[in-house]
């Protein structure tokens, strides 16, 4: 669960710096520095970021995969079991892809 608070944590911060946009699909801008934009850099025209230095493992499955879902919570069709995280791009919320805690 702390894995799961950390990413939140983090995407909720880039959010905020970010004029509310979440970070895509691959959730990458979370692991460089970005602009304002969102777009990736390096120097003083990127000053946010990096959030984290790898996207964590979900302990459940061992795995940092990111899966794009248009679900908002989750549902169980959603978690495969196998995966890292369940995450919708679009409200930049993100879920534990695992079958039986996919609503935490």
């Amino acid at each position: 669960m702390f894995n799961l608070s950390t990413l939140r944590s983090q995407i909720q911060t880039y959010r905020s710096q970010h004029s509310g946009t979440p970070p895509s699909g691959t959730l990458a801008e979370l692991l460089a520095s970005t602009d304002a934009t969102g777009a990736t850099g390096t120097g003083a025209n990127y000053p946010y970021g990096p959030y984290l230095r790898e996207v964590p493992t979900n302990p459940y499955t061992n795995a940092k995969t990111v899966k794009v879902i248009t679900n908002d919570p989750a549902q169980a069709a959603d978690a495969t079991g196998t995966g890292g995280w369940l995450y919708n791009a679009t409200t930049g919320n993100v879920w534990l892809d695992n079958t039986t805690v996919y609503t935490k």
